[in-house]
């Protein structure tokens, strides 16, 4: 495979014999023997960007691969421990103990508000297996948690056990670690998170749906609420990213986290058996009907995807657009050169992004709290507006090839761009 004439390194993931069958409009349909092979490469793009590959006739060699009991790439050195993951960074030094660790507290809270009961101690995951494998392409790590739950007084003489097993992936030149983990959930009344010990901070950041929210670092877990009110409970939303001390997490949909002096924790379920009740610990009367909501228990397979940064030097919102996109493929016996669409230099989120009636309409946000200028390179010349949130030209910006926009603190601005 080929970028124009630059060799792609591909890296064979599986490779199957099997019998298919063909058919050819100008031919009788035939049986024959095939190889398939399942291969995985990397591409590097600039921003919205076409790129063509040529694929030509070659020799395939495997690669050999071995075991090993350490992955690493030029920013981390991983390891598996007994309850989680010791991370190395090797830009600063330090040496992360107790990292993804899996843990489950009992709840017995409704779906409005987490109650664990008093005294109650969190349940921690065991590895049972770990595994290395290194090919190529990147450095991968399996390993399978064991969590075994005591039974909960409702759930009297029901097995309640936790399965989960994680691939953790480094890439080289990537200092973002790329995690999914897949959760067997067959336990009741508990909240599943994920904890990562830390050097101690003062404060940590959560984004919404429009901000970058900061807030202090929680106390420890407040006592029981009088009637009518209700215990902060020291957890925050989270859209797509968390910054706590050294480490960043961008994730996919899982929407609460929990940050204690020292500790972060990303939630991964919370099993539920009601809609309200009325005798929480930590909420002194009820928030809604008292519904039973045996569904909520979420028991079965649940997978989640995420991805961990260590260093304030490698922050930056852009891991989480790239852990959340995919590019587009399409198969083709036309050759095309490599086309750059659109490029935007600097770090602003974009919320969205539509093309019609031959214009298209980009919406950004300046998630700092100083103006900030940045540069969208367009690939072609094009003219570009100002306009409002229904595309609608307000202020001429220019013409060209690069063209520097200037955001407000804590911003949306929307950009019509037409080609010249």
């Amino acid at each position: 495979m080929y970028d124009g004439e630059k060799p792609v390194r591909l890296n064979v993931v599986q490779r199957t014999e099997k019998e298919e069958f063909f058919h050819d409009t100008q031919l009788e349909p035939w049986y024959d023997d095939v190889v398939e092979y399942l291969v995985e490469f990397e591409l590097e793009f600039k921003g919205m960007e076409h790129i063509c590959l040529d694929i030509r006739p070659c020799s395939i060699r495997e690669e050999e691969t071995k075991p090993a009991d350490m992955i690493f790439n030029d920013y981390y050195e991983l390891t598996a421990g007994k309850r989680g993951i010791t991370v190395k960074s090797k830009a600063n030094g330090r040496i992360y103990e107790n990292q993804h660790v899996w843990t489950s507290l009992p709840d017995d809270g409704d779906s409005y508000t987490f109650s664990p009961p008093p005294k109650s101690l969190p349940v921690l995951g065991r590895v049972v297996r770990s595994e290395c494998r290194k090919d190529s392409m990147k450095q991968t790590m399996d390993i399978t948690w064991l969590l075994e739950l005591p039974p909960h007084p409702s759930e009297e003489g029901k097995e309640e056990k936790v399965t989960v097993v994680t691939r953790i992936q480094l890439l080289d030149g990537d200092p973002m670690i790329y995690v999914r983990s897949r959760v067997s959930n067959q336990a009741a009344n508990h909240k599943l998170r994920i904890e990562f010990t830390l050097p101690a901070f003062l404060y940590h950041e959560s984004d919404t749906v429009f901000d970058l929210v900061k807030r202090p670092v929680r106390a420890p877990f407040p006592a029981a609420a009088a009637k009518g009110e209700e215990a902060a409970v020291g957890q925050d939303p989270t859209s797509s990213q968390i910054y706590a001390g050294d480490l960043q997490i961008v994730h996919i949909g899982m929407q609460e986290d929990e940050v204690e002096q020292c500790v972060c924790r990303l939630t991964a379920l919370r099993c539920i058996g009601a809609l309200s009740r009325r005798d929480l610990r930590t909420r002194g009367g009820g928030a809604g009907p008292g519904y039973q909501t045996p569904d909520a228990q979420g028991n079965g397979e649940w997978e989640f995807e995420y991805g961990l940064i260590y260093g304030p030097e490698f922050f930056t919102p852009e891991h989480a657009v790239r852990l959340k996109t995919e590019p587009l493929v399409k198969q083709s016996c036309c050759r095309a050169d490599r086309e750059l669409r659109l490029w935007i230099e600097g770090e602003p989120l974009y919320s969205s992004y539509q093309f019609s009636g031959g214009h298209e309409v980009l919406r950004l946000f300046n998630q700092q709290e100083e103006e900030e200028t940045w540069t969208l390179h367009l690939g072609e010349k094009k003219r570009v507006w100002l306009s409002d949130l229904k595309g609608q030209k307000k202020e001429f910006l220019g013409d060209g090839l690069e063209i520097a926009i200037t955001a407000p603190g804590k911003k949306i601005i929307t950009v019509r761009m037409e080609k010249s």
